[in-house]
């Protein structure tokens, strides 16, 4: 199965290839606004490195958020453009699922994790995960000094945690 994914939810625009099971090519350029003219060309881009042609697609992938209003709507707009121009099914992978696969297994290992998104708000949205990538609770979006006794209540004591995302410092 090839499925192309497409990313402007937060502070970059990405485009990927996932092949039988793997990413095999990988475009992301960090950028606060621009993904509008960026994405198409970065997917074009990331397809011809892989040798890989629209009609070779079996689905698309994109991010359904949480993330920037405006990213989110660009990302959703070029995939079901790209989606139905080749004829293809889109599936929609949340932010937090997105940046939680996206870490090695072995940093992972042994640690819960917390993906935290830039809301270019002050509170930035939350999801934690246990290592094996199900879900400790529900998304939260809070103040980072609430951030603490809400953990508090979904982690045991003394756990180790790894932090990711944008929104991680």
């Amino acid at each position: 199965m090839r499925v192309l994914g497409l990313d402007t939810a937060t502070s970059g625009c990405s485009a990927a290839l996932w092949d039988d099971g793997r990413v095999t090519v990988r475009r992301r350029e960090p950028m606060a606004r621009g993904q509008a003219e960026a994405l198409v060309p970065l997917a074009q881009a990331a397809l011809a490195e892989a040798g890989c042609a629209f009609g070779a697609l079996d689905r698309i992938a994109v991010t359904v958020g949480p993330g920037a209003f405006t990213g989110l709507r660009i990302a959703l707009a070029a995939a079901r453009g790209f989606a139905l121009a080749a004829g293809l099914p889109v599936v929609g992978i949340t932010s937090f699922d997105a940046v939680a696969h996206g870490l090695p297994d072995a940093e992972r290992a042994g640690r819960a994790v917390l993906v935290a998104v830039d809301s270019r708000r002050t509170e930035p949205f939350l999801q934690l995960f246990h290592a094996d990538l199900t879900p400790l609770g529900e998304p939260a979006m809070l103040e980072p000094a609430a951030a603490p006794g809400w953990l508090d209540g979904l982690l045991p004591a003394a756990a180790p945690l790894l932090v990711a995302g944008d929104g991680a410092a």
